[in-house]
């Protein structure tokens, strides 16, 4: 059984089936080489919004992590970002952080690493499990919709939320039957299996 990242797998589901087979080796091929945090374009902002969640929560770490940015290639992404995340951070002002470790959520021939942003819990004991995106390219409605999910299938009985930073857009399960998606993620799960035993063999 292959194992992937939730981000490969969304990725894949994002991409249109004639590009899907470039699209795979070259996730793989970045699998497969050392990570170096200089190659990781949002490792900086992803390791400030984790400190923000843990510490402050006020998206200080957030706004200091754009300002200290050195680097023009990401300078406008930076600064977008902690405009857009000093509006969305208010969601979660009554909650508090919870720790929750990743989970392997298995989807037909694939095995899914889940791991959500941050998870969250309000004083009335509601849960809700982030997918924080900060990507420029938009995803598209059933694959949001897909995240959702997976998120909530590898945590039952949370709220699961997707935000879109860049366009200021929070999505969450709540009101929502998404198990009409289960036949399409597991189709789409084969579908990727297939491709990764075809790059193996």
């Amino acid at each position: 059984m292959s194992t992937v990242t939730f981000n490969f797998f969304a990725k894949y589901l994002n991409t249109s089936p004639s590009a899907r087979g470039g699209v795979v080796r070259r996730m793989q091929q970045q699998a497969s080489e050392a990570y170096h945090p200089s190659k990781d374009f949002w490792q900086r902002m992803n390791v400030a919004l984790a400190s923000d969640r843990r510490t402050t929560r006020d998206g200080a770490a957030v706004t200091a992590c754009a300002q200290n940015n050195t680097d023009p290639r990401r300078a406008a992404h930076f600064d977008a970002v902690a405009a857009a995340w000093g509006k969305l951070h208010h969601r979660w002002d009554d909650a508090t952080a919870v720790l929750e470790p990743m989970r392997a959520l298995p989807i037909g021939p694939l095995t899914i690493g889940v791991k959500p942003t941050f998870v969250e819990r309000f004083s009335d004991g509601r849960i809700e499990v982030v997918l924080v995106r900060l990507a420029v390219g938009e995803l598209g409605r059933d694959v949001k919709h897909a995240i959702l999910r997976m998120l909530e299938l590898a945590y039952p009985d949370t709220t699961t939320v997707f935000v879109d930073v860049r366009r200021g857009v929070v999505l969450t399960n709540s009101g929502k039957r998404l198990d009409h998606l289960d036949p399409w993620i597991q189709s789409e799960a084969a579908g990727l299996a297939h491709l990764l035993q075809d790059d193996a063999a």
